[in-house]
């Protein structure tokens, strides 16, 4: 049981440097990222808002112009430039919703991206605990054989110590016992 214990540990160890490691990448690349998309995405929102602001200028002179035979040139011109603008108001807001498109397609693969990792942290801390619960346990059994294994030690020892105080007694005896038969 140990030796499995000790290489999911090993596992579960280079599985959070990994982990780490990415979160690191990550807590780099999302502040890149927004950067990114709002430094792209500002001037082309600017564009097209002054687009717009430049086409309302121009409805508004239009609106005001005389109808009078003369102006027609004027407003013929002002007419085209009305139209240029809205092509141009229209091109950039087109602009804003395909950068807006790619920025949202960007952080929805980064935030798929941050679940999977946050999940696959979340599965090595559970199993980090079941390691855990596990290798206690096991520490607590080899604890309790190690004490049942001092105590047959300890018995083995006072064993040792009868027997020898038991030869020792025998000898003894034995001795006195042919003592006794030189004597007779």
């Amino acid at each position: 049981m140990l030796p499995e214990l000790h290489t999911e540990t090993t596992h579960l160890a280079s599985e959070t440097q990994h982990i780490s490691k990415v979160s690191q990448r990550f807590a780099a690349s999302v502040p890149q990222l927004k950067s990114r998309v709002i430094v792209d995405a500002r001037s082309t929102f600017e564009q097209a808002i002054a687009a717009v602001l430049r086409l309302g200028e121009i409805v508004q002179q239009i609106a005001s112009m005389s109808t009078a035979a003369s102006d027609q040139v004027v407003r013929s011109d002002t007419i085209a430039k009305a139209r240029a603008a809205a092509a141009l108001a229209q091109t950039k807001f087109s602009e804003v919703h395909r950068l807006s498109r790619h920025g949202l397609e960007e952080t929805t693969k980064v935030t798929t991206e941050l679940t999977y990792w946050a999940t696959k942290a979340e599965k090595c801390v559970l199993r980090v605990s079941e390691v855990e619960v596990l290798a206690r346990t096991a520490l607590e059994g080899a604890e309790g054989r190690i004490r049942m294994s001092q105590q047959a030690v300890g018995a083995a020892q006072v064993d040792i110590a009868n027997a020898e105080s038991a030869r020792a007694r025998a000898r003894s005896r034995s001795r006195e016992m042919e003592v006794v038969a030189v004597a007779r």
